[in-house]
């Protein structure tokens, strides 16, 4: 329990957070001096390398042991899975690490072998992933972004398909031409027939000219020029290709993105419910601060007199109208705070009672008192009941 106690403390979230990032770093440190200056790595690298790694292995085994089964089924259990395949490759690049250590380096088996170990060891950054666990803003970004994978597949089948059409039409174009320019041995017919070729020779060659026009791969005037070489009508083809492009579909697409981006943020329980949190926690401390604020002799209680004066004030009675909270009739919201009818109003009572008087009624508060209606009524007629038979017996 203890060792669970201490996996779970939000500052050991953030010492692994810190580890995470310095190991990715130091890996990332390691291939640049290898790139740079070639093997050997500078020691101070390995080392680094190699106390990080010592530190992960620890980390996941000692996850592993206190949690148990929980560890593979519980809530965490994918970071868990993720974390269990990097120790695996740690074992097998220290597998590698001690079967090439006593090999001639030079042969080809070997090289081989190194290469691999080293393949390993860069693929171990992908555990500065886990960071994303640690930050919700970086966990709502990459929730919208897989949600959006669907849409975004049929954005590229529909933008295929229009590239498709318009291709086929730009290269039918090119071929009619340059089968009538072929005899002609003017050099500006032979550099315009070259510019046509590279551009529109064949369908998969329209295609590629026709993305890199309206994605920014290349200006898409010589493209024009190409096609006005051709035919006026094709070139004017182009110009409307490229504005439908550019400012129809392509703004449409990112309207899409951003409808399928709010949509995931509506229906993300671990994200709503995080920033509801959040919301309460913000909403809770200010309304500390207001109640400090107005008990200004620190008895740790405010009365009538006091809650009447602070709410004339104007940046008070604005706070209190932003939470949605009806000050107009001071001493009815008075009472509706003083649950104890002490005549004294506490912080506690405050801040729980501010809370569930802000915003609008929900409908949860309508059906209960909904509730509580129809029991005062059912009770009322039972005590009518109880009252006519009592004043039967009597008469």
């Amino acid at each position: 329990q203890k060792c669970q106690h201490i996996l779970s403390h939000p500052a050991f979230e953030v010492f692994s957070a810190f580890l995470i990032l310095a190991h990715s770093i130091v890996i990332a440190a390691y291939v640049e001096a290898i790139a740079s200056a070639g093997y050997p790595a500078p020691p101070a690298l390995n080392f680094s390398n190699q106390a990080l790694v010592f530190v992960f292995v620890f980390e996941v085994v000692s996850k592993l042991v206190c949690e148990g089964g929980h560890f593979f089924c519980g809530e965490e259990w994918p970071w868990n899975m993720f974390d269990v395949v990097l120790v695996v490759m740690v074992v097998i690049e220290l597998f590698i690490g001690v079967t090439a250590s006593g090999l001639d380096a030079h042969k080809t088996n070997v090289k081989s072998l190194l290469k691999m170990g080293e393949v390993i060891r860069t693929a171990r950054v992908l555990r500065i992933f886990r960071v994303l666990r640690f930050s919700a803003a970086l966990r709502t970004i990459v929730s919208k972004l897989l949600n959006s994978v669907q849409t975004l597949f049929w954005v590229m089948v529909l933008i295929c398909m229009l590239l498709f059409v318009v291709a086929v039409c730009f290269t039918q174009g090119a071929s009619t031409y340059l089968d009538k320019s072929m005899d002609i041995p003017d050099a500006r017919a032979v550099e315009a027939r070259i510019e046509v070729e590279s551009h529109y020779g064949s369908i998969s060659k329209s295609i590629y000219t026709l993305f890199k026009s309206v994605s920014g791969g290349a200006p898409w005037g010589s493209a024009a020029e190409s096609l006005l070489e051709i035919n006026g009508f094709y070139g004017g083809l182009f110009f409307l290709y490229i504005a439908f492009t550019m400012f129809a579909v392509l703004n449409t697409f990112t309207g899409i993105f951003v409808d399928a981006a709010m949509q995931t943020a509506l229906y993300e329980r671990d994200l709503i419910s995080e920033r509801q949190a959040k919301l309460e926690e913000s909403s809770a401390e200010h309304l500390r601060e207001l109640f400090f604020e107005m008990d200004d002799e620190d008895s740790g209680m405010i009365v009538l007199e006091q809650f009447i004066h602070y709410l004339r004030d104007e940046r008070v009675s604005s706070y209190m109208k932003a939470l949605k909270i009806n000050t107009e009739d001071a001493n009815q919201l008075f009472r509706l705070l003083d649950t104890d009818d002490s005549g004294e109003i506490y912080i506690d009572e405050f801040v729980e009672g501010c809370m569930k008087l802000k915003g609008e009624a929900k409908s949860m508060d309508l059906h209960v008192m909904m509730c509580e209606h129809r029991r005062a009524v059912s009770a009322w007629h039972e005590c009518m009941e109880l009252f006519d038979e009592r004043f039967q017996e009597i008469t």
